[in-house]
């Protein structure tokens, strides 16, 4: 799966790897039942989580800092809205499941649900304003791949396949690193119009 170091954003300290997480996942998924192992790989997770959460905050005192009154009101204020919905999933899963360990709590949110079909359809409104604010052709050939949908599952369509590929029975500390994904992506393509702003 592409990194999105490839995609040449700057600044690269506020990236995150695809890849890392997609091994994280791997390993999860193959570890044997030893609690040794298991409380090893949710560790990581919970790292992954907070370093994520880091970053996200840096990003946005480093956004609101370059000034909107110019910019793409309605891109920004659809972005807005899907990071709105991240927080409060990410706030309410923490609350559910402090250990992070269950396996129905992101499942029961977001699998099959309003709030699930909510989230898929913001994040590929996030990832075709991306499209639109590339200035290259890494950028743009990221935000096609982060928008394809997961391989169906059996009837399954694609958005269902998404909500499944993410958040049926995974731990609930699984799901919350990959919503903080979704909002470093939402701050990638916040920077973009920021920068589509300042350079114009």
């Amino acid at each position: 799966m592409l990194s999105v170091f490839a995609v040449g954003f700057p600044p690269f300290k506020y990236m995150m790897r695809y890849n890392a997480i997609i091994l994280l996942c791997c390993f999860f998924s193959c570890t044997t039942p030893e609690e040794r192992k298991k409380d090893t790989i949710l560790q990581n997770f919970k790292k992954v989580d907070s370093s994520l959460q880091k970053t996200n905050e840096a990003m946005d005192e480093s956004n609101t800092s370059e000034g909107v009154w110019t910019l793409d009101k309605a891109a920004l204020a659809q972005l807005a809205r899907t990071d709105s919905f991240l927080v409060t999933a990410i706030e309410e899963m923490e609350r559910s499941d402090p250990s992070g360990e269950r396996l129905n709590v992101a499942e029961k949110m977001l699998f099959k649900t309003p709030r699930g079909k909510e989230l898929y359809t913001g994040m590929l409104e996030v990832y075709a304003i991306g499209k639109v604010y590339s200035s290259t052709a890494e950028q743009k050939k990221f935000f096609e791949e982060a928008a394809q949908p997961a391989p169906r599952g059996e009837n399954l369509g694609p958005e269902e396949a998404w909500q499944q590929a993410y958040f049926k029975s995974v731990p609930t500390v699984v799901a919350r690193t990959l919503m903080q994904k979704f909002r470093n992506d939402v701050r990638q393509v916040e920077k973009l119009i920021y920068q589509s702003w300042k350079f114009s």
